[in-house]
């Protein structure tokens, strides 16, 4: 099995594979954006897969890539439990000389915590996703390193397609902009080096054209 990075300052030239992802046992939940050429790859220009084609999606996509990958889900990677107890999480601005936390589970009087409602759901399906992909890795594809960061795009006024979100999640990731978790713990401790980087989007609005 392979091991996931969580260091983003390693990073030099690499792809980037954003996952929006979903988990349902029929309707097609995971959306998917990457720097890769996608439709070339996969021979379609469908970017909605239901969650088992999704793992098999992003295992092509990886096992061609010839350069370093930075997998980017947008789902909970890491978890926070104050006195025994499931608490929101916390986080630094990574370039920031403030070492205020920020609480970015919660806007205003709205919360997504990984906990509860869609943050447990998506928390279990990444579980599932990063688990069962590691195990599907070419040992090539292991050869290459392949990082590993959570996207949080919430508290959005109107729905919008997982391939949407997913796209605007690629168009707009900006390493400077992560969040250190604080206080928390990876989601995943036997296949990650540490814990995944947090980067915040909230945009009032997405446009359906991506």
């Amino acid at each position: 099995m392979c091991e996931y990075k969580t260091d983003l300052e390693g990073l030099t030239e690499h792809n980037i594979i954003v996952i929006d992802i979903g988990y349902s046992g029929k309707k097609k939940s995971c959306g998917i954006a990457s720097t890769l050429e996608i439709d070339k790859i996969l021979k379609t220009d469908k970017h909605e897969f239901t969650f088992a084609e999704c793992i098999d999606v992003v295992l092509m996509l990886l096992n061609s890539s010839k350069k370093d990958t930075l997998l980017i889900l947008e789902a909970p990677l890491s978890s926070c439990h104050i006195m025994g107890n499931p608490s929101g999480r916390c986080g630094i601005k990574r370039f920031c000389e403030s070492k205020k936390q920020i609480c970015f589970e919660k806007q205003d009087s709205s919360t997504r915590y990984w906990y509860y409602g869609a943050g447990a759901t998506t928390y279990l399906s990444a579980h599932r996703f990063l688990t069962q992909l590691s195990k599907g890795l070419s040992k090539n594809s292991c050869n290459k390193n392949i990082y590993i960061s959570e996207a949080l795009l919430s508290f959005k006024k109107e729905g919008t397609p997982h391939h949407v979100d997913a796209k605007f999640i690629l168009d707009n990731w900006d390493y400077e902009k992560t969040l250190n978790p604080v206080d928390c713990e990876p989601s995943l401790p036997f296949l990650m080096d540490g814990i995944p980087s947090v980067q915040v989007f909230t945009p009032k609005k997405i446009s359906s054209n991506g």
